[in-house]
């Protein structure tokens, strides 16, 4: 089984040494041209371009070094939000980001909570009320977040990715409502088996689930509503939309990528049931 991924692609270790090499074999040709302008005598200048000869057999092993502690602070600083291509490989141990609940009745504005930047789940529950019931998430510097859009009640988990910052969140709603806003961070252990189903009405992510290519998800709508099914990286960004329709509906599409990651469905009052690598 394979780990997720917790070191984006920014160059390899082949690269980053043959730009040094390269870098020291003109250091070479500058040793010798100086000793021979500047009248050093043979025995000197050949001592000199042994020396340089030395510091260019020593260059892969610290450029390995360099190389690999550099990858070893990005792996420390990155656990907690892994981005692969694909969907994610590779996982790193990762403690769950800060929780925080709000409640409240009719349309209010919450406390400021604080994002650390990745995967963000929110939960929410709307009872009592038969109107439009709206959560916006706001950050301080005017970023939006549109997390539920829906009428009357309503019970559902919205996952997405959201930047590191302070937010709040903007409710609109005319009855009871409480949310519980989480930042899992997930490891090898977390990886859910499949094939997996699942049936609701409102928002709802599954997973981790390890895809391999060509993963079928079957995804049906039985009333006029829509509803949309993604999936995602462990750090909560959408990298494919797999389903996007209006109901009734009942469709198959394959997910092409490879690697953990999760499935995340959009829907407002919708009902739905879909089945992964069925």
């Amino acid at each position: 089984m394979s780990r997720f991924n917790s070191i984006p692609e920014i160059g390899d270790e082949s690269s980053y040494k043959t730009y040094v090499v390269g870098f020291l074999f003109i250091l070479l040709i500058v040793v010798v041209i100086g000793a021979i302008g500047s009248g050093v005598s043979a025995p000197e200048a050949v001592n000199q371009v042994d020396a340089a000869m030395t510091i260019m057999s020593a260059a892969p092993a610290t450029t390995t070094a360099a190389y690999t502690t550099e990858v070893s602070a990005a792996t420390a600083a990155q656990s907690a939000t892994p981005t692969t291509s694909a969907t994610g490989t590779n996982a790193e141990s990762a403690e769950n980001g800060t929780s925080y609940s709000f409640n409240g009745s009719g349309t209010d504005v919450t406390d400021s909570f604080t994002t650390e930047g990745g995967l963000v789940v929110i939960d929410a529950q709307h009872t009592g009320g038969e109107s439009n019931f709206q959560i916006q998430a706001v950050s301080s510097n005017g970023t939006e977040e549109y997390i539920v859009n829906a009428i009357g009640e309503y019970n559902g988990t919205v996952a997405l990715h959201m930047p590191s910052g302070e937010w709040q969140l903007d409710v609109t709603a005319d009855g009871d409502w409480n949310t519980n806003v989480t930042q899992p961070r997930y490891n090898e252990e977390d990886i859910e088996n499949l094939p997996a189903s699942a049936e609701d009405q409102h928002a709802a992510f599954y997973g981790p689930f390890e895809f391999e290519g060509a993963t079928e998800v079957t995804f049906e709508i039985e009333n006029d509503a829509h509803a949309a099914v993604w999936l995602a990286r462990m750090n909560g960004e959408k990298v494919e939309l797999l389903h996007n329709e209006i109901g009734p509906y009942e469709g198959t599409s394959l997910v092409s990528q490879q690697g953990v990651g999760l499935i995340v469905i959009e829907a407002g009052s919708a009902d739905w049931r879909i089945e992964i690598g069925g």
